[in-house]
């Protein structure tokens, strides 16, 4: 060194890389390495540092302040992470935007320049913070009802759950009986033929088949077996009426119309009177009535027990009329009673009935062969003749009954 020397020894230098277990030389991290955050070699510069803090707060939780939404604003410019509060309840994203009460937060989830629902809504997340109570038309909080309260009806802020709903039905709905206005179901045929259930109602369905048993197959029944079809209908040209079960009514009602020209024919069905019903002091009721139509001269009408006409009778009016019998066995070939003739506008007609002698009295007609009531059925009909030529007779609301002890 010029002629001079010097005895100063300088430090060894170690050149290895630095890491986070040995010293050593390292460079600055780029921008690259810095933000993929997996060297751990590399020095991060504070101009670095900062811009990595600064990116990695940006979307927290900033709050803006508050935002009056009584006029129904849009939603405000804002970055991530911008946080907004509902100072006064209204509108937020104009007219077609989001409801907002006081103290609900608005919080940007995506950077957006400002707008209305429709352009920037998908970039905000509303929070409710005050949820008013429920009513008829503002949607809310609700508390369930007590049992009283559900059981008194007059609260409209409070609901009811099925558990509270059943126990108060089960304290209203009552059933049915005879002293206390409920609830009853339908009864089955079964149970109506038993006829021992409380608490149960009838049904149509239930009732036809019932009441068609009962009037033609059960005994001490009303009725007996149709021949042409007019028996016993329960429409209305059907059985209108009963009576209890120790008589036994035939009942036949219909509209005919009397074809004209025509021999003697059955006006309806016929009734069987069983052999021995009269011994004793059992009574036979029979009534046939109708409404005479377009009556254009005379037509007959009869009426036979067993073999025997015990009532005839031929008119040429029109209206309403109607035919009583009423009478008895005196012995096993005798009948007797009496005959009332009704016709509209008329005063009543009284003839009596023997059929043991042979009697005229005006319409009335006895005949005087025997009858065998004890010992053999006896057919009781009505007939009736039109001998008007090319005219049609109507009788409107026919009805023939007949009625004796079982």
């Amino acid at each position: 060194m010029n002629g001079y020397q010097s005895d100063i020894k300088f430090p060894e230098i170690n050149f290895q890389q630095a890491s986070t277990t040995e010293h050593g030389i390292t460079r600055y991290a780029n921008t690259l390495e810095v933000d993929n955050g997996n060297a751990d070699n590399l020095a991060i510069s504070v101009l670095q540092f900062n811009r990595v803090i600064a990116n990695k707060l940006t979307g927290n939780w900033d709050n803006k302040g508050f935002i009056d939404a009584s006029t129904n604003p849009d939603y405000p410019p804002a970055k991530k992470g911008d946080v907004y509060t509902i100072a006064t309840a209204g509108i937020i994203g104009g007219d077609s935007g989001t409801k907002v009460q006081v103290h609900d937060v608005m919080y940007c989830i995506a950077e957006n320049g400002g707008g209305n629902e429709t352009t920037v809504g998908e970039d905000w997340n509303i929070i409710q913070a005050n949820v008013d109570l429920a009513t008829t038309t503002v949607a809310g909080i609700l508390r369930l009802a007590t049992p009283q309260e559900a059981t008194n009806g007059s609260l409209n802020t409070v609901v009811i759950t099925p558990e509270t709903l059943k126990e108060v039905l089960n304290t209203r709905i009552l059933p049915a009986s005879e002293t206390q206005v409920g609830v009853a179901r339908f009864s089955t045929l079964a149970e109506l033929e038993e006829g021992q259930r409380k608490g149960v109602s009838i049904c149509p369905a239930v009732m036809a088949p019932y009441i068609a048993n009962l009037l033609t197959q059960k005994e001490g029944a009303m009725g007996n077996p149709a021949i042409d079809g007019n028996v016993l209908q329960s429409t209305a040209a059907g059985v209108r009426s009963w009576t209890p079960i120790n008589r036994k009514l035939f009942a036949n009602y219909n509209t005919f119309e009397l074809a004209p020209n025509s021999r003697e024919t059955n006006l309806g069905s016929t009734y069987t009177l069983p052999a021995g019903t009269l011994i004793g002091s059992a009574s036979l009721q029979i009534q046939i009535g109708g409404e005479l139509l377009n009556q254009s001269g005379k037509i007959t009408l009869q009426v036979y027990l067993g073999n025997k006409v015990i009532f005839t009778h031929e008119t040429d009016q029109i209206g309403s009329w109607n035919i009583q019998i009423i009478g008895g066995r005196i012995n096993t070939n005798t009948f007797k009673g009496q005959a009332m003739l009704l016709f509209s506008g008329e005063n009543p007609i009284v003839y009596p009935i023997d059929t043991s002698r042979s009697t005229s009295v005006s319409n009335i007609r006895i005949a005087v062969t025997d009858l065998a009531l004890d010992t053999e059925p006896q057919e009781i009909r009505v007939t009736y003749q039109n001998p008007v030529v090319g005219v049609v007779t109507q009788i409107k609301r026919t009805n023939f009954l007949i009625q004796h002890l079982v």
